[in-house]
């Protein structure tokens, strides 16, 4: 979790990605081969964050004749979901390539493309910054572009032919050929007759690229608080707990001297001033922040207190824990930065595994956060994952959730496309077959995102495969390994 000296009101993706995502390393870069033949790949670019993290820039080239077709991005997701991405393209053949060949490629079909008048998509104005700079510092290699050794528009329609025409004949004049697809193939294009278009490989690169990266409409938050609710002053039996949460050299985590004197406080005792300060804190916190205050220090009390009261055993603090939950990002950002579900998940598993239903009044609450509602789909999965011999239970469970999700998915009412999607995943890491029918009624509504859980040909494959990674499983409910996976969001 990024710490910061002073509060600012809106972190801006767009704005991290122009000024110092360059700052980052280049991690792995991936590419479909073959491009020498259908003028056509997808590049995939990772930057690694030092908190385990990828900032994704995917990039649509267009080797022939159209430089960068289409690009976007995927800002600081964790692992499974950049497996999730890559999964997205297992109809096709993707590899693992080295950086300057991904470099090379795109600036020398951006130049390519440039002899054409034809400039880079508008997304690529900021993707731009995922890569390096083109300097002398990346090794030039050289590649062929176009065909036949002249531009060629591949169109797959007549009225984009028609756009880029009037392009190609100012800057080229007659020296290119063109293909529309929608039209019969001839061979009066320049082109080698056998090397017919028709026989080329069948793939929907932009179509691939319009599924990853749309991004469908989300409920609408409303939650309102009531800064009353929440104590101005802090009145606990153990004074001294407080100091310990906010001091800044245990922001990660406590020396097992300190851990294990918290711990040998009497249950009862600690669930009662734990939940105190956790409502102190975010009262505190949301009056910080609703007062536009230049200075804000930022502490990891709320995340101390969570993760704590996972060892009490008393499903009573899920009240306050779920309270937290309806805030808004602002508080999350502020809080927990990316690690919140590494706070919350194993939590949210420990004190409601024995009660599912316990979620239901917060998952049937309109106006909430997407995200704050997975946690708890996630914690929930985690029976089944931990507990077989309660699978029939939670698959009930679910299965009840989904049917009322078919309903209210439509109007964005207690869920949208992404809780829908992430609800689906969690089912696919526990290998709810069960419930397939199910979840094809809920695809089938239409407004799933099928950008983070595949389309259902892929869940039902997903299905079957047994992964060794699943986010289900990642999560531990053991303290000292929760505190060793959130000191790397520290470093």
């Amino acid at each position: 979790m990024a710490k910061k000296n002073s509060y600012k009101p809106a972190f801006n993706e767009s704005d991290y990605i122009r000024q110092r995502v360059r700052t980052l390393p280049v991690g792995k870069c991936y590419m479909i081969p073959d491009w020498e033949e259908t003028g056509e790949t997808v590049a995939i670019v990772t930057r690694c964050h030092p908190k385990g993290t990828f900032t994704v820039g995917t990039y649509l080239i267009d080797t022939f004749c159209l430089g960068v077709k289409d690009s976007f991005y995927r800002f600081s997701i964790n692992e499974y979901d950049l497996e999730e991405l890559l999964r997205n393209y297992s109809n096709v053949k993707i590899e693992e390539t080295d950086y300057a060949v991904v470099h090379n490629l795109i600036y020398g079909a951006l130049e390519f493309a440039e002899e054409a008048g034809i400039l880079p998509c508008k997304e690529f104005s900021l993707t731009q910054y995922i890569l390096e700079e083109d300097t002398d510092a990346i090794p030039l290699m050289k590649f062929d572009y176009g065909k036949n050794g002249r531009h060629l528009l591949v169109a797959d329609n007549r009225s984009q032919l028609d756009f880029y025409m009037p392009k190609l004949r100012k800057h080229l004049g007659d020296d290119f050929s063109f293909i529309c697809r929608d039209d019969d193939w001839t061979d009066s294009t320049g082109m080698d007759p056998e090397d017919d278009p028709d026989d080329w490989p069948d793939i929907d690169f932009a179509g691939m690229l319009e599924k990853l990266a749309s991004k469908p409409d989300i409920e609408e938050y409303t939650y309102i608080p009531d800064l009353s609710r929440f104590p101005k002053e802090l009145d606990i039996v153990h004074t001294d707990l407080y100091g310990l949460f906010s001091d800044s050299r245990y922001d990660s985590g406590f020396p097992d001297n300190i851990l294990k004197k918290i711990l040998d406080i009497p249950h009862d005792e600690l669930r009662k001033d734990l939940g105190q300060i956790l409502l102190f804190q975010t009262g505190k916190t949301l009056s910080e922040l609703e007062s536009d205050e230049d200075e804000i220090q930022e502490t990891s009390v709320a995340a101390h207190c969570i993760m704590l009261l996972g060892e009490t055993g008393d499903k009573d603090s899920l009240t306050i824990i779920l309270e937290t939950l309806r805030q808004d990002k602002e508080f999350f950002d502020y809080n927990f930065g990316d690690a919140a579900p590494e706070i919350y998940i194993p939590t949210l598993y420990l004190l409601g595994q024995d009660d599912p239903d316990i979620f239901n009044a917060f998952l049937h609450e309109p106006g909430l956060h997407g995200l704050a509602r997975s946690y708890v789909l996630t914690a929930v999965a985690m029976i089944a994952h931990r507990q077989p011999s309660r699978r029939a239970e939670i698959i009930r469970w679910f299965r009840n959730l989904i049917g009322f999700y078919i309903e209210r998915l439509p109007q964005k009412q207690c869920c949208d496309g992404e809780v829908a999607a992430f609800l689906i995943s969690d089912l696919v890491d526990i290998h709810a077959v069960e419930l397939l029918d199910d979840i094809r009624k809920l695809m089938d509504t239409g407004f799933v995102d099928e950008s983070i859980c595949g389309d259902f040909e892929e869940i039902r494959k997903d299905m079957s495969e047994k992964h060794g990674y699943t986010e289900v499983s990642s999560y531990s409910p053991d303290l000292k390994e929760r505190y060793k996976r959130y000191e790397r969001w520290f470093r």
